[in-house]
């Protein structure tokens, strides 16, 4: 069976309009933007004391199907306000509710009720988190708080009147003030409102992508031999999904010498998503034993929020011409490890490694891989409880995955030296020519003003023996992502007899960002399988006990009936059993006419079907007639 992974190819993505209008009580309009949609789940929104108020009111018109966290799919409450919901939160998450939390810390998130602490939640001090969303899906969202500023040049400050005048005006900003220096403050945190709509822009995407939020469903193995298509459907269903949305500002002195000063204030994130299936196969493989981790990677620089396009009459006696573009994204690197505490994991290496492979410049490209394990392997996070597996097995897994790119204005190269996966993208067929403002298009191709995804898969494999990786062990690793950007601005000013022109780079910090992983399901486990022997009789409600306490509660079942010849099966943890089960009578309305018991039985693991099966009959069973 196949795993199937499609990676989306590198486009620039266009978002839904809005249909109304908002305006705030000082008379910015909330939402014209004709880019920034609505969320269409329904939501509760606690009273988030102490929260940025154009914050909360930019959250309330984007989340306006309002519902009592009784029937709610998102909430948004502060660590107080989910101590004091106490049963009503644990019964909404437990339905599958995503819950957003306001600036979780190791300390308060404590006072959440027990149901609904997610053990994936991680500290990481090196950022203020405005909130962590999550739910029992295993999807997760963090949205860093503040942006991490980048301050090359001199900044300006601009009084309130000014930046209303700026941002009336367009983005072409034909000022007709000319001695007013340009100065873009659309996207700054300080100056205008259109901030929070940027920032929570990408987090209704994610919640749209990801679809119903409900709860997620956990396949069990009671009753049937290993299903490959079902062990397939687990693995795909049971990633762990996280997404984190780094946000940052640039604030430079663009212009200078001849022409006036103009500053570029701009804010804008990057979204770095991954999601990682589990599969582990047991140590009675032999060297293909471990832990195997398929991992999908994509990485979105919201550039449409860096661009603009700029044109003004300046100078003496304003006879000079100036146009300015900025900021365009120019280059990205991102790099992805597997950590065993703050080391890379011991013994960590590719299964498969990264694709797209090679470096790249051609227009269009395409690249897939496909291999598999043969063996007996175990797939999803630990969830076992009592001698049943929880979770999906099976004796061969492959995965497949296919890309295709159309790679115009950005090109990529891959570094897989090492089990730390690096990337770097950088952007293609920028032409620095003056052929009017109007006609950026074609020197600054689309993926360089708007956002574009980058991604990527690959498998890590952990050999048996390695980092605690052995059977039954619930040993666990953490996944970071770090992404750096740069972009770039470039002016151009002509006089009578003077002419001036730069272009800059400017580069954001190195985000780094750190999630805990769930423990892989390690249980060793095999197969117990019962032939009826009986010509006569019926064979039904069978049940698995601890060995030689069958009047306890049973560990398992084997569901259904079965005639002559015919064979239940169930998968179970390693152990020894009791097993009994009941004769019934077909031509007598399947009365009941005895019972029987087997004892000693014992279930271990095999890499294949039948190195794994334990066969019984119902002829060996201690039969007990019923009167």
């Amino acid at each position: 069976m196949l795993i199937a992974m499609m990676l989306i190819p590198i486009a620039c993505n266009e978002s839904d309009s809005v249909s109304t209008t908002i305006v705030n009580s000082d008379g910015f309009v909330v939402n014209s933007n004709p880019q920034w949609k609505n969320c269409s789940k329904s939501v509760f929104i606690g009273s988030l004391e102490g929260e940025d108020a154009d914050f909360k009111e930019v959250l309330n018109n984007r989340f306006p199907n309002k519902a009592a966290i009784s029937d709610a799919e998102i909430a948004f409450v502060s660590p107080d306000e989910a101590a004091a919901l106490g049963e009503q939160l644990a019964d909404f998450y437990n339905r599958g509710g995503l819950l957003v939390v306001m600036r979780p810390t190791s300390s308060n998130y404590g006072t959440l009720p027990d149901e609904v602490e997610d053990e994936d939640f991680t500290d990481n001090e090196a950022y203020d988190e405005l909130f962590f969303a999550f739910n029992n899906k295993e999807q997760h969202y963090t949205m860093i708080a503040e942006p991490e500023s980048d301050v090359k040049g001199n900044t300006v400050e601009v009084d309130k009147e000014q930046m209303i005048q700026s941002h009336e005006y367009g983005k072409t900003h034909p000022l007709e003030k000319q001695l007013l220096p340009v100065y873009d403050a659309d996207n700054d945190i300080e100056q205008n409102v259109n901030y929070w709509q940027i920032r929570i822009t990408p987090f209704i995407d994610w919640i749209e992508e990801m679809g119903g939020l409900q709860q997620s469903k956990v396949f069990s193995r009671v009753g049937d031999v290993p299903d490959y298509a079902k062990l397939k459907a687990d693995i795909n269903n049971d990633g762990q999904v996280f997404e984190t949305n780094f946000p940052f500002s640039m604030n430079n002195k663009i212009t200078s010498g001849v022409s006036e000063d103009w500053y570029l204030n701009k804010s804008s994130s990057v979204s770095v998503r991954y999601t990682i299936y589990p599969v582990y196969m047991l140590s009675c493989n032999g060297a293909n034993a471990g832990d195997y981790y398929i991992v999908t990677g994509k990485v979105t620089p919201h550039n449409d929020a860096m661009w603009g396009s700029y044109e003004e009459a300046g100078g003496l006696f304003s006879m000079g011409r100036c146009r300015m573009f900025g900021y365009w994204f120019d280059e990205m690197n991102v790099a992805f490890d597997l950590l065993d505490g703050n080391n890379m994991v011991d013994g960590l290496r590719y299964q498969q490694t990264p694709i797209p492979e090679n470096e790249n410049s051609s227009v269009d490209y395409s690249n897939g891989f496909h291999a598999n394990i043969s063996g007996s392997v175990s797939g999803g996070w630990s969830k076992i409880q009592g001698a049943h597996i929880e979770g999906s097995v099976g004796f061969e897994v492959g995965w497949e995955s296919k890309t295709s790119y159309s790679l115009k204005t950005i090109a990529y190269s891959r570094d897989s030296s090492t089990p730390t996966v690096k990337y770097k993208y950088y952007s293609n067929n920028v032409k620095l020519t003056d052929n009017g403002i109007g006609n950026y298009s074609e020197n600054f191709p689309a993926a360089c003003r708007t956002e574009f995804d980058a991604n990527n898969v690959w498998v890590w494999h952990v050999p048996a023996g390695k980092a605690g990786v052995t059977d039954n062990s619930t040993k666990g690793f953490s996944i970071r992502a770090k992404v750096k950007l740069q972009y770039s601005s470039w002016y151009h000013w002509r006089g009578a007899v003077q002419y001036d022109s730069n272009r800059a780079n400017y580069s954001t910090n190195e985000f780094s960002y750190t999630m805990k992983l769930k423990s892989p399901n390690r249980q060793t486990w095999g197969i117990i399988a019962i032939k009826n022997a009986s010509r006569d009789y019926t064979l039904r409600n069978i049940r698995i006990y601890k060995n030689n306490e069958v009047n306890g509660s049973p560990v398992g079942t084997i569901a259904s009936s079965y005639e002559y010849n015919e064979t239940g099966s169930a998968t179970m943890k390693e152990g020894t059993y009791s097993l009994t089960f009941e004769y019934c009578n077909p031509d007598q309305n399947n009365k009941l006419v005895s019972r029987g018991r087997i004892d000693d039985i014992v279930v271990r693991a095999g890499k294949t079907a039948v190195e794994a099966t334990t066969n019984l009959s119902s002829a060996g069973a201690t039969i007990q007639p019923v009167n």
